[in-house]
């Protein structure tokens, strides 16, 4: 034992020890670091992966969330897809002044009369349609057959028609969201 005391002193006394050994000490001390510094990336690489995640539930919540916006308004897209009847301009502005927005129309035109179908959509919050309505047609529809001849006065006398047709809180509300559009 003494002899191996003695060896081990011998070493450390001398300058080649003395590298060796503070050689050795440094290298476990950057090995630690690199360790270290390893577990650190896994932390942030594992907190980044979760965050991905995260941002991948997010964006499938969104996609989801307008695919739901986009079939909450029929009123539009009859409006866009239910025939290829350009509408007039002026047909949408006379419904956007005597009801508003909101509400949707339609032209379709009619093979055997000089006419067209005038169709006023109307948005689920002013339908009065009652349950077994809304089960059976979806949409509230109001419909009139309006001549070539009356062109603008024709739609005009239909939208007045169909805003009087509504009771006065819902007339109220209709002239309110005209107002903020």
């Amino acid at each position: 034992m003494n002899e191996n005391i003695n060896e081990e002193q011998k070493l450390s006394k001398t300058k080649a020890g003395e590298e060796i050994k503070n050689g050795y000490g440094k290298k476990s001390v950057h090995i630690k670091r690199i360790e270290n510094e390893v577990l650190e990336l896994k932390l942030i690489l594992e907190k980044m992966r979760e965050d991905m995640k995260k941002m991948a539930r997010v964006q499938e919540i969104d996609r989801t969330t307008a695919k739901i916006k986009q079939e909450e308004t029929p009123i539009k897209k009859l409006e866009k897809t239910r025939n290829n009847t350009p509408i007039p301009e002026d047909y949408r502005k006379a419904v956007d002044l005597i009801l508003n927005q909101e509400f949707g129309i339609m032209i379709e035109p009619r093979s055997d009369t000089p006419e067209f179908n005038f169709v006023i959509v109307v948005p689920e919050k002013y339908s009065d349609l009652d349950l077994n309505e809304k089960r059976m047609h979806k949409v509230d529809l109001r419909s009139k057959n309006v001549s070539y001849a009356e062109k603008t006065g024709g739609v005009k006398a239909w939208a007045e028609k169909v805003y009087n047709s509504f009771n006065m809180e819902t007339k109220a509300q209709i002239a309110a969201d005209r107002k903020l559009s």
